[in-house]
C-alpha cells in the first residue's frame, strides 16, 4: 500500500461525504482511506460502517476535547494505516484536481523531506489587530508550524513519535522543520488541488466579522461552480444541498 489517507471524523457528515467523494473522484494512485470515528454517536457511525470505501476506526473521545481528541484520532489512524506515506485531511479539505497525491508524494521524495505540507498560520492571540499581525507577518517567520489539513508524513516519523506526545498537532515535525527535513507548501498553490472550508476564509472572517456567513457562502459557491466540482454534481446533486 503506497499511502494512507488518515480523517479524523467528529460530527461532521456532510463534509466528510464531500471528502470522500472528491477522494474516490481525484485520487489516481493506489491509497487506502482510514476514518477515524471520534464518537460522533450512533446515527452518525452507522452509515459509516456500511461502507466499502474507507477503513472505519471507532473510538470514544475521553475527556479532553478538541486539539488533543483530534490528535489523538489521528494516532489511532495512523496505527491502523498500512501506507508507506501517511496523509492528514480534515473532513472539511475536499481535493479537486487529479494528481493531488502524486504531487505531494514527489515534493517529499524529491526533497527527501520527511513532511511536507501547507504552512499555517496560529490566530490565538486575543485581540483583533494581534490577529491580523499574525497573518501578515513576513516569511519566514509565519512559516513556523505544519499541519496535517492536507500533509504528507514518512510512516518512519511515527515509529517514534506520537501526536498526542505534544500539545499542538505542529509540534510533532518542529524539530524537522528547524533540521530542514519538513518543506512547506505556500497556501496560493495548495488551495490548486484542494478547498479547505475553514482555513480558506479564515482572513477574510476576522476582517469582515458582520458578513462572516455571506464571505464564507460565497467562497463555498465559488468552489462548487468549478468545472471539476460541478461533475461530481451531476453524479450526486445531493452534495451541493
Amino acid at each position: 500500500m503506497q499511502s494512507s489517507i488518515v480523517i479524523p471524523h467528529y460530527k461532521t457528515p456532510d463534509h466528510l461525504e464531500w471528502c470522500l467523494r472528491c477522494l474516490a473522484h481525484f485520487t489516481d494512485e493506489p491509497h487506502e482511506v482510514v476514518v477515524v470515528d471520534n464518537g460522533s454517536g450512533e446515527a452518525m457511525v452507522a452509515p459509516l460502517r456500511e461502507r466499502k470505501d474507507i477503513v472505519l476506526v471507532e473510538r470514544e473521545q475521553g475527556p479532553d476535547l478538541d486539539q488533543v481528541a483530534h490528535m489523538e484520532a489521528l494516532d489511532a489512524g495512523i496505527a491502523r494505516a498500512r501506507g508507506r506515506h501517511i496523509v492528514g485531511l480534515h473532513t472539511d479539505t475536499f481535493v479537486f484536481r487529479r494528481g493531488w497525491l502524486r504531487f505531494l508524494r514527489e515534493r517529499l521524495e524529491a526533497q527527501q523531506y520527511l513532511a511536507y505540507g501547507p504552512s499555517h498560520h496560529r490566530l490565538y492571540p486575543p485581540t483583533l489587530a494581534e490577529r491580523l499581525r499574525e497573518w501578515w507577518r513576513p516569511e519566514p517567520d509565519d512559516r513556523r508550524w505544519i499541519r496535517p489539513v492536507f500533509t504528507i508524513y514518512r510512516r518512519e516519523i511515527f515509529e517514534e513519535r506520537k501526536f498526542a506526545d505534544y500539545g499542538d498537532v505542529g509540534e510533532l515535525t518542529a524539530s524537522y522543520v528547524d533540521a530542514g527535513r519538513a518543506g512547506f507548501l505556500p497556501r496560493r498553490e495548495a488551495a490548486e488541488w484542494a478547498f479547505h472550508v475553514g482555513g480558506t476564509t479564515k482572513l477574510e472572517l476576522l476582517q469582515h466579522r458582520k458578513r462572516a456567513r455571506k464571505r464564507k457562502d460565497r467562497h463555498w459557491q465559488r468552489f462548487l461552480a468549478r468545472d471539476e466540482v460541478r461533475a461530481l454534481l451531476t453524479e450526486s446533486p445531493s452534495l451541493g444541498a
